[in-house]
């Protein structure tokens, strides 16, 4: 599809991390959990690239996020590579120092300088980390190091609970007549689940920017995507979502907010919106869906109904139960929304097998029961909500 001459089309293809053009990637089995699943990994771009962070918003940082964070800023946001671990997270009092001490043997091994490193450390809190495992690990990473999706699939099963939900997705898409990729490896855990809550998020592209569009295009799309995924609410100390760009696709470098840099951060948003959906899905037992809300007065507005939507148990028990309950949604709407005009108000449910008008003119709608036990069975689940009242769109992430 191209609007206003531009290609919007965003093509899902293989190879996860190692798809954009000059990174590569190896896991390796360090015993964490004392199992035989990969729980270390690195991906590594071929020299020191442009690479962008977004971290937790919660008030404690785990010493992961506090030494990435200082080798971005003495490196103006440059690295080359990025060391994760699954399983137990680095959360101890001597954190920071286990951290640079890796990053030092990894420098050792990999010639990659340590403060060029980002580190990454998710899973359980609490659990007494293995640091001779971890430091005994790094020491083989360096060997193996692939460019192939096979290697990429090894990173995502380091930060999955279990092999089965390892997660990776790659895009193409085109700035100008220029093809692009963008790579990720992903997992969100829910607190209440026996698994560790966290977001980790490693993204890779190959696309030509400067650290400091990079970095605002990131921040924009993880606030229309990741912020507005409600699984569970609590954020963990060890969030972490981050890109490094290799600047092998050949564009013209994205060094102003132009028009390369608006069609960049749709890209990047629009692929952020499809893993934060897939993250839903593998995070929990149960199926995503999500809350579209248009026609608000305000940006924030609109992201206040979607998440009041994608977290309420009355939306959730119209998936789950098959009951709809639109005066429900019309007590969660007051709770959140400023007067609601019941005139230009309607929600509909919609899937990949047809949609269902639950509320229009004023009035409920009726259907039968049958009609929407078929869509919300479909792909692609929506609750669509228009208010009416303004030209404000936004869209959340529940599940049932």
């Amino acid at each position: 599809m191209r609007k206003n001459g531009i290609n919007k089309e965003l093509v899902e293809i293989e190879g996860g991390v190692c798809a954009p053009l000059g990174f590569c990637a190896n896991a390796t089995v360090c015993g964490i959990l004392n199992g035989n699943k990969e729980d270390l990994a690195l991906i590594a771009s071929e020299r020191r690239v442009p690479t962008a962070c977004v971290f937790s918003k919660g008030g404690i940082l785990s010493p992961s996020v506090t030494v990435t964070q200082k080798h971005l800023k003495s490196n103006r946001g440059q690295a080359q590579a990025i060391l994760l671990n699954g399983g137990v997270a680095n959360f101890s009092e001597v954190g920071e120092t286990l951290a640079e001490n890796a990053c030092r043997s990894l420098e050792r091994k990999a010639q990659i300088s340590r403060d060029e490193i980002i580190v990454i450390s998710t899973g359980k809190i609490g659990e007494v980390f293995p640091s001779t495992a971890y430091l005994q690990g790094i020491e083989r990473l360096a060997e193996g190091l692939n460019c192939c999706k096979v290697a990429s699939q090894k990173v995502a099963r380091t930060i999955a609970p279990t092999a089965e939900r390892a997660r990776q997705k790659a895009f193409s898409f085109l700035l100008g007549d220029t093809p692009c990729k963008i790579g990720a490896v992903f997992q969100k855990g829910i607190h209440n689940e026996k698994t560790p809550s966290g977001l980790v998020c490693c993204l890779t592209t190959d696309v030509c920017i400067t650290f400091e569009r990079l970095q605002k295009a990131l921040a924009s799309a993880v606030r229309e995507s990741f912020d507005l995924l409600c699984v569970d609410g609590a954020p963990s100390p060890c969030d972490t979502v981050c890109i490094m760009a290799s600047g092998k696709a050949g564009n013209y470098k994205i060094s102003d907010e132009d028009t390369e840099y608006d069609k960049f951060r749709y890209f990047l948003t629009e692929a952020l919106k499809k893993i934060c959906f897939a993250t839903a899905s593998v995070c929990s037992e149960n199926k995503a869906f999500s809350c579209r809300v248009e026609g608000a007065k305000s940006a924030r507005l609109a992201k206040t109904v979607a998440k009041a939507l994608a977290y309420s148990q009355t939306v959730k028990r119209i998936f789950s139960d098959l009951e709809t309950d639109a005066e429900g949604i019309l007590c969660e709407l007051h709770a959140v929304s400023e007067r609601i005009v019941l005139e230009r108000l309607s929600f509909t449910l919609k899937s990949s097998t047809g949609e269902a008008v639950l509320f229009e003119d004023g009035k409920c709608a009726n259907f039968q029961e049958n009609a929407l036990k078929r869509i919300v069975l479909g792909e692609s689940t929506e609750l669509f909500v228009r208010l009416g009242r303004g030209n404000y769109t936004a869209s959340a992430i529940g599940v049932f």
